[in-house]
């Protein structure tokens, strides 16, 4: 794994125990696990001189636990363990939680810093994020699922669902790129372990540290940036039972970029586990502390909001050879890429397509009539030329598919129609009108190196396909079957001529 370690302190080990609630620190004993091998690269090895830590009995309250515990300078393995009554379901009881204050993550907070120099004044300004300028050289970063929690409380496309989610919300928030794969090599290595585990710290089952992250600082070779969740924990999708995977996640995948905790009350990286929060997203201050180490993703044009440039287009499709794209009311056709032959600012949709609704989610040409089916949430049109047919609206669940489609393309050569939705794909049988057999499956078991969750698709005559995701997209060779390096780009560079 490539990584900027110059600027870490040498020796320094983080190992993430996250979200707990009286803490305790223990230097487990290196029991040489080798690390995982990947090809062409060699494995550091991992410092072993960790000075002992005794862990503090469960009983012992939190002010006695924090007064016990000890740190070692430059070498510190941190675990926190979990003291909250648990029925047997997993559930913390509210009461528990009110007896032991609010659960934290075991990692050490860091020094708090004023933006003017140090001061033991709380009222002046905090810098609140923090980071330790430990971070990946590069921005396109791969990562892989090695397997799945051992209970049953969550389906595969569950967990590959709150994987994928945690890294677009970095990835929406920097310039990194995330890609998934399925075999080889990784940057990144997702897995559900217990007890000893191929890596030198291992778990301590149930009530004990729940994940451990491993910063990118080029100090644990083949581990560096990898994820392990305790597989004794419940890990779910949603609700407040046991530990929800997706919040794990996003927080471990932070101190995997290279980020500590913050001092903001809310903030993704704030040390406080707060139990299940539906929607979580990342805070200003997770941003702010991510985009300070690997930048912004700035717009090609970002003085004109209206440019091509700077939009995320909602649907995608070839008509009638020609490409179209639409974004909210508009639209506008490309020749080829970069020569658009509508004006900059797009024409409205109903002047090609008459009484169509504004921001469609999918668009694509059938190639047995010609006609143009358009989607939007749950319902679909037949437009032939200018006008839809009578009829129409008609519910996209007669077609075997889900309601808000994202995105839609048709290979003509194979008479197929691939709906994609969040981190699912669909394939449609254009002469039964039906979905095949076994599906959905996961996007990447289908379109190799293709991430979840785009935004519009479509099949172009130069023999690939092209996934739009934001402002960037991928491209796909039809003939090799998988991804094509070099992506992603920006989509307003590479066809809109800016």
């Amino acid at each position: 794994m490539s990584t900027e370690s110059g600027a870490m302190q040498v020796g320094k080990v983080v190992i993430l125990g996250m979200w707990l609630g009286v803490l305790f620190f223990s230097g487990p004993s290196c029991h040489a696990a080798p690390a995982k091998e990947k090809p062409g690269e060699a494995v550091a090895a991992l410092n072993q001189d960790l000075a002992p830590q005794s862990k503090l009995p469960s009983s012992q309250d939190e002010e006695h636990s924090t007064a016990q515990k000890s740190i070692q300078a430059d070498e510190t393995v941190l675990g926190s363990s979990k003291t909250f009554p648990r029925d047997h379901a997993g559930s913390r009881h509210v009461a528990g939680r009110a007896a032991k204050g609010r659960p934290r993550c075991g990692v050490p907070d860091p020094v708090k810093v004023q933006d003017d120099g140090p001061s033991l004044n709380e009222n002046r300004r905090q810098k609140r994020y923090s980071v330790d300028w430990t971070k990946w050289n590069k921005n396109h970063l791969t990562y892989r699922i090695l397997n799945y929690p051992y209970h049953y409380r969550m389906t595969e496309d569950q967990v590959d669902d709150s994987i994928d989610r945690a890294f677009k919300q970095w990835g929406d928030a920097t310039p990194l790129t995330f890609r998934r794969i399925t075999y080889g090599h990784a940057d990144i290595h997702i897995k559900f372990a217990t007890w000893h585990h191929d890596c030198p710290y291992e778990f301590d089952g149930i009530n004990g540290t729940i994940a451990h992250a491993f910063v990118p600082n080029g100090l644990h070779g083949d581990l560096d940036g990898d994820v392990h969740f305790d597989d004794s924990e419940v890990y779910t999708y949603w609700g407040d039972e046991g530990y929800n995977l997706f919040q794990v996640a996003l927080h471990e995948l932070g101190h995997s970029l290279g980020l500590q905790h913050s001092w903001t009350e809310g903030a993704v990286m704030a040390p406080e586990y707060s139990g299940y929060i539906p929607d979580l997203a990342l805070q200003e201050d997770d941003i702010r502390a991510a985009q300070l180490l690997y930048g912004t993703l700035e717009p090609t044009n970002f003085g004109d909001p209206d440019s091509p440039c700077n939009k995320a287009y909602d649907a995608a499709a070839m008509i009638d050879g020609v490409l179209y794209v639409f974004k909210d009311r508009r639209f506008w056709r490309i020749s080829r890429p970069g020569k658009v032959m509508t004006p900059s600012a797009g024409l409205p949709m109903r002047k090609r397509f008459f009484k169509l609704p504004r921001m469609i989610d999918a668009v694509y040409q059938r190639p047995q009539d010609g006609l143009i089916v358009f989607f939007k949430g749950p319902n679909y049109w037949l437009y032939r030329g200018r006008r839809p047919l009578p009829g129409y609206p008609r519910p996209i669940s007669e077609l075997g598919l889900p309601d808000d489609i994202d995105a839609v393309v048709m290979l003509q050569r194979y008479n197929t129609t691939y709906f994609f939705k969040d981190h699912q794909v669909w394939r449609f049988d254009e002469e039964y009108q039906s979905v095949e057999y076994g599906y959905p499956y996961h996007v990447l078991d289908v379109w190799e190196g293709i991430p979840p969750f785009i935004d519009a698709a479509f099949d172009y005559t130069d023999g690939f396909t092209y996934f739009i995701q934001g402002k960037s997209y991928y491209r796909y060779s039809n003939v090799y079957r998988n991804a094509d390096p070099g992506f992603p780009r920006y989509f307003g560079n590479d066809f809109m001529g800016c």
